[in-house]
C-alpha cells in the first residue's frame, strides 16, 4: 500500500503542471500510468508480467495485458491525460476487446482517472463500470492519498491473483440489483406485501392504502441521501440532495415531529462550512439556520427530562447514525462532530 501512495504523491505535482497542456497518449502512459501499475505490482518492463500492444480480433490493439501464469487476466486502455473517458464508443471498444478474449476485467484511464469494468455483467458497456477513482484533488474532494490508493489497490496483481476484485464485483454488483428491484417493487408494492404487512400489524383499522404510502415514504428516506449523480461540468460523483422531503407540507405538523432524515444534509453541510470540525454547538446553530423553515412547535419543545430541546436530540441521534455509516468520525473528542474522509457532503445546500 505504501508504494502506491508513495506514486501517488509523486504524480500528483506532475498532474498539476500538465493538467492544461495538450498531453498526447505517449507520454501520459511514461510519466502517469506505467510508473502508477508498476506500484499495483504490473512490471511494464516483463514481457511475462505486462504484454504491450496486445492484439484485438480487429487487427487494432490495446496498450497493456496484464498477465497472471501467462494468462491474460486485465486489459488496460490509455487515452491522453486530457481525455474526459466519456466517449461511449471507446468505453465499448475496450470493454468489447476483454469480452472477446474471455478477460473479465478491464480498464480504461487517462492516467488521473481510472475506470473499472467488469465484462461479465449484463447490459451495454458503461453499465459494466464497476468503479473509477482519480489521482485529481478536483475529482476527489475530500478523498486522500490513502482513500485513492485503496480503490486502485482493487486491481493491483495481488488483489485479482487472489480474487478480490472478483469479489468486490460480486457483492456492489448484486447490491445494485436487489436495490433497483426493491426500488421497482417499493413504488408500487404488491398486494401481497402489504397484506403480509398488515397481518404481521395486526390492526385491521389500518387500510392498505396507508401502508403502501408508509412504505413509499421510508424507502424514499432511506434511498434519497445516498443517489450517485454527476455535475454537468463533468466533475467527480456528487450526491442529489432533498429539495422536499415527504409529507412536508409547511411549518406545522400537526403536533408531530420532524423525520429524523430532515436533519442529516444539514448536519453535513454544516460541518463542510466549518471546515469539517467543530462543536456540536457551533453545528447545530449552523442546522437550524437550514431546518428553520420546517421545524414546528413540538420539535421546539424541551424534552420532559428538561435537559434538550426535542429536534436537538433528534439530530444527536442523526449524528450517531452518520457515525456508523462511516461519513463522522467515531474517535472524536466528546462535544466534537467531526466529517470522515469518506465523508458525502451536498453541494450547493442551503436549506430546506
Amino acid at each position: 500500500m505504501s508504494a502506491i501512495v508513495e506514486c501517488i504523491e509523486g504524480l500528483k505535482p506532475k498532474l498539476e503542471k500538465h493538467r492544461n497542456t495538450d498531453f498526447k497518449e505517449t507520454p501520459t502512459r511514461t510519466i502517469f500510468i506505467d510508473p502508477l501499475l508498476l506500484s499495483l505490482g504490473w512490471d511494464v518492463r516483463n514481457w511475462d508480467d505486462v504484454q504491450l500492444e496486445y492484439p484485438t480480433i480487429d487487427g487494432k490493439s490495446v496498450d497493456y495485458a496484464a498477465k497472471i501464469n501467462d494468462k491474460v487476466v486485465l486489459l488496460i486502455e490509455a487515452k491522453s491525460l486530457g481525455d474526459p473517458l466519456t466517449d461511449v464508443k471507446a468505453i465499448t471498444q475496450v470493454v468489447g476487446y476483454a469480452a472477446n478474449d474471455g478477460i473479465e476485467w478491464c480498464v480504461l484511464t487517462n492516467g488521473a482517472k481510472y475506470k473499472v469494468y467488469c465484462t461479465r455483467e449484463k447490459g451495454t458497456a458503461p453499465e459494466k463500470l464497476l468503479f473509477e477513482v482519480s489521482l485529481d484533488s478536483t475529482e476527489n474532494k475530500g478523498m486522500t492519498n490513502q482513500k485513492v490508493a485503496e480503490y486502485l489497490l482493487h486491481f493491483s496483481k495481488d488483489a485479482i491473483a487472489d480474487g478480490a476484485l472478483d469479489k468486490l464485483g460480486e457483492d456492489i454488483f448484486t447490491k445494485s440489483k436487489v436495490l433497483k428491484a426493491l426500488d421497482k417493487m417499493f413504488q408500487n408494492p404488491p398486494k401481497a406485501l402489504i397484506r403480509e404487512l398488515r397481518n404481521i400489524i395486526g390492526d385491521d383499522s389500518i387500510k392498505p392504502s396507508q401502508v403502501q404510502k408508509i412504505i413509499g415514504e421510508l424507502w424514499t428516506d432511506k434511498k434519497n441521501p445516498q443517489i450517485p449523480t454527476t455535475s454537468a461540468s463533468g466533475e467527480a460523483p456528487i450526491y442529489k440532495t432533498i429539495e422536499k422531503l415527504p409529507g412536508q407540507s409547511g411549518k406545522s405538523h400537526g403536533g408531530k415531529k420532524t423525520p429524523n432524515y430532515t436533519y442529516r444534509q444539514p448536519i453535513l453541510a454544516a460541518l463542510d462550512r466549518l471546515g469539517g470540525r467543530a462543536s456540536a454547538n457551533d453545528v447545530l446553530k449552523i442546522v437550524e439556520e437550514m431546518v428553520r423553515p420546517v421545524l414546528n412547535e413540538f420539535d421546539l419543545q424541551r424534552l420532559p427530562s428538561g435537559t434538550d430541546v426535542r429536534w436537538h436530540n433528534a439530530a444527536q441521534w442523526v449524528r450517531l447514525s452518520l457515525v456508523k455509516e462511516g461519513l463522522l468520525k467515531s474517535n472524536s473528542p466528546h462535544g466534537i462532530w467531526e466529517l470522515s474522509d469518506n465523508e458525502v457532503v451536498p453541494k450547493n445546500w442551503t436549506g430546506c
